[in-house]
């Protein structure tokens, strides 16, 4: 069994410089084919935190190699993701990111992993002080945005979950974007994104009905973030509403939060826009809702495809829930969950990229799942917040 190493930072390093599409958009007939094939390898076993389990053990034996640097790991994440940009002005697809290293994923570009980009390179600006080492790639990748606009992305009509994701990403990269740059350029393309989110909700029944609530849960929160920068007090209370959907909709099963594993997503992401938005609005009241549905949620999703996506949602929400209840065992299950994802690019190739499934060799890094690990993984444990 591998050992589990202890995340400390290192803030002196601030100079270091599958299968489908990206986050990728399924239609009817794909998710009914994955249904079919159950291709989503489920862990076995009862709900509930079992501290039996290595991952949850509070004190653990630390070698003194065993040891990894979180800032640095998220830098080299950031330069990773400069190798996944199309850098050729020609091309049509110019400063969007390519979603892996394979051809087949070298050859899907899609707005979804660009946003997400803008997000962790801004946020290296941030943790390292160097406003210029990204700025470019930054530039570029709005001009794939903004030529591919996440309300505008690929989907039968009605099936809107996938434009939804985006338009979360799009009030993602923006805020921290216009926040570190000081640059409202693009706020307008924020505000659209949440006006989309505010006009397309999407139904907890029929062919989607088990994806459909995590991507409101992610849709909830970045809504209401957003409200709240911008004072915009119908998208909070839009956010507030479908988060007391999504908190309805796990109160009526609770084993969701454990075993609801859909496309790129899972049980995390509906309690970590649970979290984020009624449990921001009014923390007594999560604190008071959280002891009941927080040993229903996974500490580590079994194997399956994109089964790292997973687990990083599942540790996006522990963060979010270490935030509402101030318990320490909520950031040390996100803090074991990070720890065993950083092992899927160590000590192997030790690019900065990890797959998005744990079975992938790591020649089939993808952008899109590297990022999600910068920003819900990491970034929350430097930040602590």
């Amino acid at each position: 069994m591998k050992s589990y190493r202890i995340l400390l930072l290192a803030a002196t390093l601030w100079l270091l410089p599958s299968m489908a599409s990206t986050t990728p958009y399924w239609t009817a007939q794909d998710y009914q084919r994955a249904k079919q094939a159950d291709l989503k390898s489920r862990h076995s076993g009862s709900p509930g935190i079992d501290f039996s389990s290595p991952l949850n053990q509070p004190q653990r034996q630390i070698a003194a190699a065993d040891i990894y640097a979180l800032t640095y790991e998220y830098f080299q994440t950031c330069q990773f993701l400069t190798t996944m940009q199309e850098s050729n002005p020609a091309s049509p697809d110019f400063g969007g990111m390519h979603e892996g290293e394979t051809p087949q994923l070298w050859a899907i570009v899609e707005t979804d992993n660009t946003q997400e980009a803008i997000r962790v390179w801004s946020t290296y600006a941030q943790l390292s002080g160097n406003l210029d080492l990204y700025r470019e790639n930054i530039e570029r990748a709005w001009i794939y945005t903004l030529n591919n606009p996440a309300y505008s992305e690929e989907g039968a009509p009605g099936e809107d979950y996938y434009r939804v994701h985006n338009c979360g990403w799009g009030l993602v990269a923006e805020t921290k974007y216009r926040e570190i740059y000081d640059d409202t350029t693009y706020l307008w393309y924020a505000d659209s994104c949440a006006q989309y989110i505010e006009t397309h909700r999407l139904p907890y029944s029929g062919t989607w009905f088990a994806l459909n609530p995590l991507v409101e849960g992610w849709a909830a929160g970045t809504l209401y973030d957003y409200g709240f920068e911008q004072s915009d007090t119908a998208a909070i209370s839009h956010a507030l509403q479908v988060g007391a959907d999504v908190q309805n909709w796990i109160e009526s099963d609770p084993s969701r939060l454990y075993q609801n594993e859909e496309w790129a997503m899972s049980g995390g992401t509906a309690m970590w826009g649970v979290c984020r938005s009624l449990f921001t609005e009014n923390p007594g009241a999560g604190q008071v809702w959280l002891p009941t549905y927080l040993p229903f949620m996974d500490t580590y999703a079994g194997l399956g495809q994109w089964n790292n996506s997973w687990n990083i949602w599942y540790a996006h929400a522990w963060h979010a829930a270490a935030v509402v209840s101030q318990d320490s065992l909520c950031t040390q299950n996100a803090f074991a969950l990070v720890d065993t994802l950083l092992d899927a690019d160590h000590p192997v190739d030790n690019d900065g990229g990890i797959m998005a499934t744990s079975t992938d060799p790591v020649t089939m890094d993808q952008s899109w799942v590297s990022c999600y690990l910068d920003y819900m993984g990491i970034a929350p444990l430097i930040f602590q917040s």
